[in-house]
């Protein structure tokens, strides 16, 4: 949820950003369908607990990440509360395509290769349309790519951070 946090942040406090850094996001809000998605998945979740989203195969980490049981074993420790309202929440969020031509600050996407959530064309779509940004992609790495390529993803991040502004 950082990349929306990212968004809101700059559309109500702009004066205030020197960089962006927009990784494993999208600029698009969600469809209906997908909002409805959002609000019965809140529904188990209140129901079943947070075990409820770990039923499915992740779609978080590429196909046989070996991170897959720490990363499950964080979302267990989650309120069941909490991650239903961020399910809604997510649902709810702006769409920032309209936004993104206006992004005046040295902005970094960074996005895993095989990212299911936040795919590279989601990626591309934001580094096309932001004036001043640079496109990284993670290989071997899906929408955690900081947890699955944690060297690669410094890496990346550390050089964006020391490019001038």
């Amino acid at each position: 949820m950082g990349g929306y946090v990212a968004f809101s942040i700059w559309r109500r406090h702009r004066a205030r950003v020197e960089r962006l850094a927009l990784i494993d996001t999208k600029a698009e809000g969600d469809t209906p369908e997908a909002k409805e998605n959002r609000i019965r998945l809140a529904a188990l979740i209140r129901e079943h607990g947070v075990d409820a989203v770990l039923k499915a195969p992740p779609k978080w980490l590429r196909e046989g990440a070996p991170q897959w049981p720490a990363v499950k074993e964080l979302i267990r420790t989650q309120r069941r509360e909490a991650v239903a309202q961020a399910s809604v929440a997510m649902g709810g969020r702006h769409d920032s395509i309209a936004d993104l031509g206006a992004i005046a600050v040295p902005t970094a996407v960074i996005v895993g290769e095989a990212d299911a959530i936040t795919p590279l064309a989601n990626a591309k779509t934001m580094h096309e349309g932001i004036p001043h940004s640079s496109l990284t992609v993670i290989p071997d790495a899906g929408h955690l790519a900081n947890i699955e390529a944690p060297e690669a993803f410094d890496k990346a991040l550390r050089a964006w951070l020391k490019r001038p502004s």
